[in-house]
């Protein structure tokens, strides 16, 4: 088990090939999600000042929620249920879904 390093896994890939199973450590996927979740979210067409500042960290927190619930479904079908909720209550937010797109859902079964 390694952290969400790229770098790591290409050195393992080059040393040990493709015989290693390697998984990614959970909480280090979730600290990476977390972390994005403030760059990548936010709604700006919401009131300047606290309400600005409340309805973003509403909505990371949110993020960070399905997320998890992504990552603690039971079943492959319940994955992709999910998966589609994300998808369509994040519609707006394309950072958001590229990101998750790009680094998380190819790498489902090495959590």
């Amino acid at each position: 088990m390694i952290d969400c390093s790229d770098t790591e896994t290409a050195a393992i890939r080059q040393v040990h090939g493709h015989s290693v199973v390697k998984y990614e450590c959970l909480w280090h996927v979730l600290k990476a999600v977390s972390e994005q979740s403030k760059k990548k979210l936010s709604v700006s067409k919401v009131a300047t000042g606290e309400t600005k500042v409340a309805v973003n960290r509403a909505l990371r927190e949110s993020g960070r929620k399905d997320f998890i619930r992504l990552v603690y479904a039971a079943a492959e079908d319940d994955f992709m249920e999910i998966w589609n909720e994300i998808q369509a209550t994040y519609v707006d937010q394309k950072e958001w879904l590229s990101y998750l797109k790009s680094e998380w859902m190819n790498k489902q079964e090495k959590w």
